[in-house]
């Protein structure tokens, strides 16, 4: 699919609207795969349609009744939205199409990236940094569209000087919740630090475009404009 290069640059970007315009595009052209659903249904999220984002999802699923990473996102929704009597209906949905050892192995995985959690946080607090990058590692590989640990990663690696794959990690926080603020205050210090000033400048004010009141973009900005 064409798209899809352009999509991605427009996602390092942040440029949300148009990566949706273009897979609805994609989708028009190309109805019969589902995988088009699922991602367009996970950029609608990050811009906080949930209704829009659970119709495609079920679009996906209509093409596909055995799309269980469309299922789980739906889940993941109705959660949020306190929908539970919806979330559970989909949860059976699953049990019904996958054996009962592939839905413990489901389960299993997601008490692993727990488990992953809370040996990061530990090592990180006694400052096993190598060990806590390990676990976070883990932990995304099983829950990547965790927006939280792509930053507390992000943290660890500016803390031990990896400035490149600390950016990366807060970038890839951003792309996951465009309005994580202390995501977008850390890539902007990152910015600053490589002489990046203009790009500094300018993530610190998209902070204020969101939260007028954020004490670190206003202080940031304050003490930039004075040097």
């Amino acid at each position: 699919m064409s798209g899809q290069k352009n999509i991605d640059k427009l996602i390092e970007k942040g440029d949300y609207k148009e990566a949706i315009k273009i897979l609805s595009e994609e989708i028009r052209n190309h109805p019969e795969y589902p995988d088009l659903y699922n991602k367009l249904a996970i950029f609608l999220l990050v811009k906080e349609r949930y209704d829009e984002a659970v119709k495609i999802l079920k679009s996906g699923i209509k093409i596909n009744p055995d799309y269980l990473e469309a299922r789980l996102n739906i889940i993941l929704i109705y959660f949020e939205q306190k929908k539970y009597s919806d979330a559970i209906e989909h949860i059976r949905k699953i049990r019904e199409r996958i054996t009962e050892s592939e839905f413990k192995s489901l389960t299993n995985k997601m008490d692993s990236a727990k488990e992953a959690i809370e040996l990061a946080e530990l090592h990180e607090e006694i400052g096993m940094y190598d060990e806590a990058i390990s676990e976070y590692l883990s932990a995304i590989e099983i829950i990547p569209h965790f927006a939280d640990l792509h930053f507390r990663l992000a943290k660890i690696y500016a803390e031990t000087g990896q400035y490149d794959l600390a950016f990366k990690c807060f970038s890839k926080a951003i792309q996951i919740n465009p309005k994580f603020e202390n995501a977008r205050i850390q890539r902007g210090v990152l910015y600053y630090k490589r002489g990046m000033i203009k790009e500094a400048v300018e993530e610190w004010e998209t902070v204020l475009e969101f939260n007028p009141k954020s004490k670190k973009a206003n202080d940031f900005l304050r003490i930039t404009k004075k040097s």
